[in-house]
């Protein structure tokens, strides 16, 4: 006998009407202060049966979708879960691995107790399915073994077993330096990322190519304010937030550049960013395949036609260095504005741009698709009122350059 739909959401803990929350990786959902009409409320697994074996798992089905021989509720893609339940869920009826992991939908709710709308359920830099697959992890268990480290820190950092607790490390080194892993060092000043840091810079004009500036840069952000996550109403640095340099009453759009190259970036609109909150935050890869014209309309007093702006956070997970979520290039080429390798804007670093929009709700200004990385919203070439640019500051060539090449 199959399980109930009123089991199947007890065991990911939520109810139609409650309020959903979950751990999170590079993956997100949330609706963008509710403008895309879309329920992107999520499950929590913080329990259950998860698998440390790395054996494969036969809770997810992956035959014919419709309706069932039997004359059963439909299962559209074939994942183990009927529609109706995906639709309780919130994952989505026509994909049989929603969050893309690697793990079915349900097998992530029927075998692992893990949350089939979230890649990294346990919020340890690892998917489910390379925890489940690839490592023998527990992907209900940010630290497998119980040692202390999680096990992405353990298998991206120090390159030790996460299934081992007698191996994991802490720095009790004298002269304040981590242990040493595949990805540089893990050290005692590391409250924003490992194993590197970011650079932000904010600026208040349509740059040129190739002899650009900006008007404010912040070496090692995220080192200073003991951050991973950017709080463009409250920064620090001297630089400036939007209500800084934008009318009050300007309405704007707000568009995400080359977003393809820093997928680890997670944007958050009007709310707080909790890493665990499934609703708090968005993939920067995702909110650019927004459609221009689906975008909400802002300004910062919130005048009629347009959502109050109260809130902007980009955040990152603290190993999105080792997981390659964050672009990799210098500061000079980013500031100069040279072209990246296939002609991206500041030299491919993750940009968020303000765009002016006329009171009558048309658009004030102009883009180009080819100078983003990703996405169909490009890069200002007109209209522009504010930005922003996140990179990973490393000690390699600029992007384009001939030996810069992707750790």
């Amino acid at each position: 006998m199959r399980p109930s739909l009123v089991f199947l959401m007890t065991l990911v803990g939520c109810y139609p009407s409650a309020a959903l929350e979950k751990d999170g990786a590079l993956d997100g959902g949330v609706d963008t202060a509710g403008e895309d009409g879309q329920d992107d409320s999520g499950g929590v697994a913080d329990g259950g049966g998860g698998a440390a074996d790395g054996g494969a798992a036969d809770g997810g089905g992956t035959g014919g979708g419709g309706e069932g021989d039997d004359g059963g509720p439909a299962d559209s893609d074939g994942d183990g879960l009927t529609d109706e339940e995906e639709e309780a869920l919130g994952t989505d009826p026509l994909d049989p691995d929603t969050d893309g992991d690697g793990l079915s939908d349900g097998e992530e709710v029927t075998v692992y107790g893990t949350d089939p709308r979230n890649e990294d359920s346990d919020f340890d830099g690892l998917e489910d399915g390379d925890e489940v697959r690839v490592h023998g992890t527990d992907p209900t268990l940010a630290d497998s073994d119980g040692g202390g480290v999680d096990d992405g820190v353990e298998l991206l950092i120090d390159g030790t077993d996460a299934r081992d607790a007698t191996d994991d490390r802490s720095d009790g080194s004298e002269d304040g330096d981590g242990p040493t892993g595949v990805h540089g060092s893990l050290e005692d000043d590391d409250e924003g990322l490992i194993g590197g840091h970011f650079d932000v810079d904010t600026s208040s004009f349509l740059s040129d190519w190739g002899n650009g500036s900006t008007d404010e840069h912040e070496h090692e952000y995220d080192n200073d304010q003991d951050s991973a996550t950017i709080d463009f109403f409250d920064l620090g640095g001297g630089l400036q937030h939007p209500a800084d340099i934008i009318d009050g009453q300007q309405p704007f759009k707000l568009v995400v550049v080359n977003a393809d190259l820093s997928v680890g970036g997670r944007l958050s609109i009007n709310q707080a960013y909790n890493p665990r909150s499934r609703g708090s935050w968005q993939r920067v890869d995702r909110y650019d395949d927004i459609p221009l014209a689906d975008l909400p309309v802002w300004s910062v007093d919130g005048v009629p036609g347009t959502t109050a702006l109260s809130a902007l956070q980009l955040s990152f997970h603290p190993l999105v260095i080792a997981l390659g979520g964050l672009h990799n290039t210098k500061t000079g080429c980013v500031r100069d504005n040279d072209p990246g390798a296939l002609g991206e804007w500041r030299n491919g670093a993750l940009t968020l741009q303000a765009l002016a929009v006329n009171s009558d709700g048309s658009d004030a200004f102009t883009t180009d698709v080819a100078v983003s990385n990703g996405g169909v919203q490009g890069g200002a070439t007109s209209g522009l009122l504010w930005e922003t640019t996140v990179f990973w500051h490393w000690r390699g060539d600029c992007y384009g350059e001939e030996d810069w090449f992707r750790p």
